[in-house]
């Protein structure tokens, strides 16, 4: 058989080849690296060991605010995902004046570790909110922060704990979540939840005016954990398998008494043909979403923010069960504790959206002394 008949005969051999190449990949062992000189072993959420290299070294999949949220340890982040957008809004918050360092740091900026540098890596940092099972394939060290939370908390409580002890500071991970469920308790002897006889109907949303195609809503199953203790429900309850939940005319079904907008302020939100209808926009009870601490669409889900965020959304629902308000007082009093950073009476109002939502129904119990006088 000549050379050309021969290679004729063996083609159709070639994609198997392939396929047995890919598969022997798959079942290849993950790199070896030596076992770092100084360690602790910590369990992941999973239940499997990690060895974490010390002195302790982070590497973190995107900005890394929410790891400084829940360590407050800005001088073990070795490196951070994130392009110039996430720098940008990082550096316009709260948490780049707390730790002015992380925002100016260029090295801490760039796009989350491929596998390639991975591979060139010393393994002498710990990786977080990276792919983890990338990562442990080449066989750093990258514990899986939460498994299967029944809850929000939980989630919270999880990842805290774990990035604590690969820190060796389980002390203060446990002080910052005893923190977090004393301001849920406070909120608990104020609002009295099991108490109330009436829960509004709310729904939390985010539209464009000028672009009718980009509408969300956000669903029961992502509320319903704190819709019990804050006292309300979530509006989208019922329509979340009916349809297309994004519909304009689903939101108008729901018709909820309060809605809390992500995208838009409550002037902008009002004057959109499609909300008019609204019992919100109507009673004029429309709030934009109070700022974030790290650019996020979501300050709800963070450590510091979500114990504020539920106070706040109690207060415009049941602005009966407080006499007055302190959410001011306990964002002043809550990052001079935990970050030793003092607010200005501006990063308050900035914070709490004075200026896009103090003309909706109720906002004046959260102005400021300027703020009320300049109302009167």
């Amino acid at each position: 058989m000549n050379r050309t008949a021969f290679v004729k005969e063996m083609f159709w051999l070639a994609p198997f080849v392939g396929l047995a190449l890919i598969a022997g990949a798959a079942w290849r062992p993950p790199p070896a690296f030596p076992k770092p000189a100084h360690y602790r072993v910590i369990t992941d959420a999973r239940g499997d060991e990690v060895v974490v290299p010390l002195p302790f070294r982070a590497v973190i999949g995107y900005a890394g605010a929410g790891f400084l949220e829940t360590t407050h340890a800005p001088e073990t982040l070795d490196r951070a995902g994130g392009n110039a957008r996430d720098r940008a809004r990082f550096s316009s918050g709260i948490m780049a004046r707390i730790y002015p360092q992380v925002a100016a740091d260029d090295a801490l900026w760039g796009s989350p570790p491929e596998v390639e540098q991975l591979l060139a890596s010393d393994a002498n940092d710990t990786y977080f909110h990276v792919l983890v099972e990338k990562v442990q394939r080449v066989g750093l060290p990258a514990p899986v922060l939460t498994w299967r939370p029944p809850n929000r908390d939980e989630q919270i409580f999880s990842g805290t704990r774990i990035e604590g002890a690969a820190m060796g500071r389980e002390d203060r991970a446990e002080a910052f979540i005893a923190d977090y469920k004393r301001a849920f308790a406070d909120l608990e002897q104020d609002l009295r939840a099991s108490t109330l006889a009436r829960r509004p109907r709310v729904l939390t949303m985010g539209a464009a005016t000028r672009d009718w195609n980009f509408l969300f809503v956000i669903g029961v199953k992502e509320t319903r954990f704190d819709d019990l203790r804050i006292g309300v429900e979530n509006a989208a309850e019922g329509f979340e398998d009916i349809g297309r939940q994004q519909d304009a005319e689903r939101i108008l079904a729901m018709d909820p008494d309060i809605l809390f907008t992500l995208t838009q302020t409550p002037e902008e939100l009002a004057r959109d043909p499609r909300w008019r209808g609204l019992r919100a926009v109507r009673e004029n009870r429309v709030y934009q979403g109070l700022r974030s601490l790290r650019g996020s669409l979501e300050p709800l889900n963070g450590l510091d923010f979500r114990p504020l965020w539920a106070r706040w959304t109690a207060e415009l629902a049941h602005p009966e069960r407080f006499s007055s308000s302190n959410l001011r007082e306990l964002l002043r009093a809550h990052f001079a504790t935990s970050y030793g950073y003092r607010l200005s009476e501006a990063e308050i109002d900035d914070l709490l959206r004075i200026d896009e939502n103090k003309a909706s129904s109720g906002y004046q119990r959260f102005l400021g002394a300027k703020d009320e006088r300049a109302a009167q």
